[in-house]
């Protein structure tokens, strides 16, 4: 059954995060699609640091449709100038594929850090992109851009920072591009002089950062932690599939995601977009531990993620990196630009007799994340 809706989204101010009730679901136990071949489309990155020679990229437009006094403005740190607009929103219950038109200025939804040069771009994003519009088909996604889209208009990114140079997080220490950013963080709490570096251009208490504002980890601001039932609907990836938060149910995390973040299952319909939910579709969570919103466009079929990023992780090979956590220096071995867990077992390690550093980041993830949530409330 197909649910159709159209959905305009006026301007958006700060808003404390909201409570969506998941309507009870129950679970499946069918077949997955069939299986399709994997697809990747490569294109050249030019700047930054130590950048890979290829990227996936939206397909995305500038626009003149965001109102004139939200375009080409400085956005406010409160989250007050954000601006978004859904329209022709459709959802198949069936599949867990959403069309939509989105406009957005970019801007910070909820209160981030203070970034006076963060201007405001107004973009147009249909769903599905042009780039990735066949339905259960493994994508290498996007590592330095848009990845999917929050609800209310904000980028969501992968893992991946470009990296730092000396002088931005602190003077006498620099970060290769390729980290995500709890491994930057640790990386350069361990080499920055007297351990101290400049968090501000790190995450926020809402898991994003920078200009244009994005996400690279759990829209903490974004929805009620509380809940027990499933997660609500808080980003649509660019394949037109839902991204959920972090809970299945009862506050407990999946604990069969693949390695892009996704899996089958039942999903509640949302009120923002106007939507049912579905018994049994492939959609994506936000997690704690890596890749921490999407590593990949799933479902992965009978391809791998390493298979599917070939060229991103056999780019590099592993490097020792030492680290600090909770205040003690750990070696770590590291794959720049490949986001696959399997490829980054040493820090990301799932498995649960797994013990010492992967552990320890585990529970420090969710101790950010936790506090992050009550900075909120």
């Amino acid at each position: 059954m197909k649910v159709s809706s159209s959905v305009i989204f006026p301007i958006l101010s700060l808003v404390t995060p909201s409570t969506v009730s998941a309507r009870s679901l129950r679970a499946a136990n069918r077949s997955p699609m069939p299986t399709a071949s994997p697809t990747s489309f490569v294109g050249e990155y030019s700047g930054g640091q130590s950048s890979p020679h290829f990227l996936t990229a939206a397909s995305q437009n500038d626009s003149d449709a965001c109102p004139t006094e939200y375009d080409g403005m400085v956005c406010s740190s409160d989250g007050s100038t954000n601006y978004h607009a859904w329209s022709d929103v459709t959802y198949d219950s069936d599949t867990g594929y959403f069309k939509a038109t989105l406009v957005t200025n970019q801007c910070n939804a909820f209160t981030a850090f203070e970034a006076n040069s963060r201007i405001s771009t107004c973009v147009e994003q249909s769903i599905p992109d042009d780039n990735f519009s066949e339905k259960y088909t493994p994508y290498q996604m996007p590592l330095l851009s848009t990845a999917a889209w929050s609800l209310n208009g904000v980028n969501m990114y992968s893992p991946y920072e470009n990296g730092f140079s000396d002088g931005q997080l602190c003077d006498g220490a620099s970060a290769h591009g390729g980290m995500d950013l709890v491994v930057v963080d640790d990386f350069m709490t361990q080499h920055c002089p007297s351990h101290v570096k400049k968090d501000t251009l790190l995450l926020d208490t809402c898991g994003g950062h920078a200009d244009p504002y994005h996400y690279h980890q759990d829209l903490v601001c974004a929805y009620d932690h509380t809940v027990t039932t499933h997660s609500p609907l808080i980003a649509i990836a660019l394949t037109g599939q839902g991204v959920y938060g972090k809970f299945e149910s009862d506050l407990t995390v999946p604990t069969d995601l693949d390695e892009c973040n996704g899996h089958w299952g039942p999903v509640p319909g949302s009120d923002e977009m106007g939507t049912e939910g579905s018994d049994y579709v492939y959609h994506y969570h936000t997690t704690d531990t890596f890749p921490f919103t999407i590593g990949c466009y799933g479902p992965l079929q009978d391809t791998t993620c390493t298979e599917l990023n070939d060229e991103a992780c056999s780019q590099w090979d592993p490097v020792e990196l030492d680290i600090m956590v909770d205040g003690f220096t750990e070696t770590i071995e590291y794959r720049y630009w490949c986001p696959c867990r399997s490829d980054n077992e040493d820090a990301y390690s799932l498995s649960d007799s797994s013990e010492s550093l992967s552990q320890t980041r585990k529970e420090r993830a969710r101790r950010m994340r936790e506090q992050r949530r009550l900075a909120r409330i």
